[in-house]
């Protein structure tokens, strides 16, 4: 029974300490500082040791992807050395492989050093002297609870009083024989902690050094082994520059070899001089098909958009060096597109800007059907087709042509001269800024040289193609006085309201906004420009063309656009000089910026008749195009 309340004591008292009903009072704070100092070595010294030996497993992982890695360095650079003919490149992948496999066999060397005199060090320290000094603290623990328990007890007998004499003396010297155990354990616990304190503080300093003279040696001998190949890498480098200047040249060749077959979007001038021909033998070929009979009645003609992806097919092969086989099964409608396409991203239109106003001036005049003054319009529009370089005119011939055989089938076709007008003037007869007036007037006036192509060129059909294939070369400026050309005064003067709705509402020194097109200009005389000049126009002229005039010229070569999208041919260089027909060689000009051609989406045969109304608010090609 003594027994029995002896246990029932002390587990009473160690539930007090356990839940806070009871503060440990006879442990000194000594000791309880060095138990917490064992605790915390061992709590942090374990979880050093568990991350250690799992960064150990990774590592040794890591170790061999890499030295699978480096063989296949080996491997790689092995094959190309049989090869032949990647001598540098095959060294370079065998020297990398190499040093990675060095490179890895010292890391897993690094790994067992780690573990040799660091992880396991710290591992026994704590499986042995640390593990001692807590079983010390837990014997010690339940001394001290057992001194209390028989401490409590004699202390309620003498409370009491009612205990017998010799039971509290019985007490009495159990408590003391208990408090000499306890005292004894106590003693040797501290001796044991205060071993293991110090032991801890010079070995766990020991193994932290030896830690960190690992890693230098690690690093030390890694870069060892890099520098050991480190005089290749200018060779190398040497090598790589080499081979990079042979890829640039290589390069450019390829890209100068891709520019001297560009066609489309090159200045027409410039690609009849290439071929030494007046017209571009692949435009040729292409109206040539056009003229066939059975094209010719094909419906909607010029209208009816082809395959955009088959065009672009045809235009690639064409810019290869292959002309297009119209032979197969082409669609006419995409041999027409292709014609529209070339026509649209020429630099510069059928007609140069410059000669657009007098263009549509004459064209527009009103005769009121009179056939001696249907015959003067026509002489004043063959003499401006006359100024013309030499390719431009052939061209313009060639398509008029091929409209008026097409205005021949419209009964079949659906094409007449004004559907006509209204698909193709966009693409050759337009102005740098563009309005409703302005798109009227050029669909107008390209009506009136289909309607009247006969007049205009009689002999068409007895030398539809003569010299097409003569040579051209690089035109001299051409002025009306040397070709002693003149333009008939008009009989009669048109009357202002009629001139006003004839009339261009523009200026060439106006930008377009969003144009990218060069300028070809033509130098006509005084006499030249005024009589075209007096045809319908009105009261206030616009700036003649005219290169003698400095107050006229100056607009034009220092014209002045916003920034826009660069949607030009690569083949146009903003800082190249272009030839121009209507300039001396000193009087070249520059690039002017613009924009992008039409899209051969949205044709439609004829313009609405409300749509041809006064309206000056400038919009794009492009827009225009949408709007018909």
């Amino acid at each position: 029974m003594k027994k029995i309340g002896r246990i029932y004591g002390e587990a009473k008292i160690a539930v007090k300490e356990r839940t806070g009903h009871k503060e440990n009072t006879t442990e000194p704070p000594a000791i309880k500082r060095q138990t917490k100092n064992i605790e915390d070595a061992w709590v942090h010294l374990k979880d050093i040791n568990r991350r250690m030996e799992k960064t150990a497993k990774a590592q040794r992982l890591t170790i061999e992807d890499s030295f699978l890695t480096a063989q296949s360095f080996k491997d790689y650079g092995n094959k190309l050395s049989s090869d032949g003919d990647f001598i540098s490149l095959a060294s370079a992948f065998t020297l990398i492989g190499n040093m990675q496999e060095k490179i890895e066999d010292l890391k897993m060397r690094f790994d067992d050093s780690l573990n040799t005199k660091v992880a396991s060090p710290f591992q026994n320290f704590v499986k042995t002297q640390i593990k001692e000094a807590r079983e010390e603290k837990v014997k010690y623990d339940r001394m001290r609870i057992s001194y209390d328990a028989a401490y409590e007890k004699v202390k309620q007998m003498k409370l009491k009083g009612t205990a017998r004499h010799e039971k509290q003396h019985e007490a009495e010297k159990e408590l003391e024989a208990i408090e000499t155990q306890f005292r004894a354990v106590g003693d040797e616990m501290v001796s044991t902690q205060e071993q293991v304190i110090g032991m801890h503080q010079f070995h766990s300093l020991y193994k932290l050094c030896d830690f960190i003279v690992l890693y230098r040696d690690f690093f030390q001998q890694g870069l060892e082994i890099v520098n050991a190949v480190f005089p290749a890498v200018e060779e190398y480098r040497q090598s790589a520059d080499q081979f990079k200047e042979k890829f640039s040249q290589m390069m450019r060749a390829h890209a100068s070899k891709q520019e001297k077959v560009k066609i489309f979007s090159m200045p027409l001038q410039d690609l009849c001089i290439k071929e030494n021909r007046t017209i571009p033998f692949f435009l040729e070929k292409t109206i040539r098909h056009l003229l066939q009979e059975s094209v010719l009645t094909t419906e909607g003609l010029f209208r009816v958009s082809g395959s955009q992806r088959e065009v672009m097919e045809m235009k690639k092969s064409i810019e290869g060096g292959a002309l297009p086989d119209f032979s197969t099964q082409v669609s006419d409608h995409n041999v027409s597109g292709l014609l529209k396409l070339y026509l649209r991203e020429l630099p510069e239109p059928l007609v140069p800007f410059q000669m657009y106003d007098d263009v549509v001036r004459v064209c527009t005049m009103d005769i009121d059907d009179q056939p001696e003054r249907v015959t003067e319009k026509v002489e004043n529009i063959q003499k401006l087709f006359e100024t013309l370089p030499a390719p431009n005119q052939a061209i313009i011939r060639l398509l008029l042509g091929l409209c008026s055989k097409i205005t021949e089938h419209s009964n079949i076709n659906l094409m007449n001269s004004r559907n006509l007008s209204v698909v193709l003037a966009p693409n050759i007869l337009y102005s740098k800024e563009v309005n409703l007036t302005a798109l009227s007037d050029a669909n107008a006036s390209i009506e009136f040289c289909i309607s009247h192509f006969n007049m205009i060129y009689p002999n068409f059909e007895q030398n539809m193609f003569a010299g097409c294939g003569d040579p051209v070369r690089e035109e001299k400026p051409v002025t009306t006085h040397a070709r002693s050309q003149t333009i008939s005064q008009p009989t009669s003067t048109v009357p202002p309201q009629k001139a006003t709705s004839k009339s261009s509402f523009f200026s060439p020194q106006t930008p377009r906004l969003g144009a990218t097109r060069q300028s070809v200009m033509v130098t006509l005389d005084p006499s030249f420009h005024d009589a075209i000049k007096n045809m319908g126009a009105p009261s206030t002229p616009t700036a003649s063309p005219n290169l003698s005039s400095q107050q006229n010229t100056q607009p034009n070569k220092n014209i002045s656009l916003p920034p826009t999208p660069q949607t030009s041919s690569p083949n146009l260089s903003s800082s190249q000089p272009i030839y121009s027909p209507g300039l001396s060689s000193s009087q070249s000009i520059s690039p002017v910026e613009g924009a992008s051609p039409l899209s051969d989406s949205g044709d439609t045969t004829s313009l609405p008749p409300e749509s041809r109304v006064n309206v000056t608010k400038a919009f794009s090609w492009r827009n225009a195009k949408n709007f018909l």
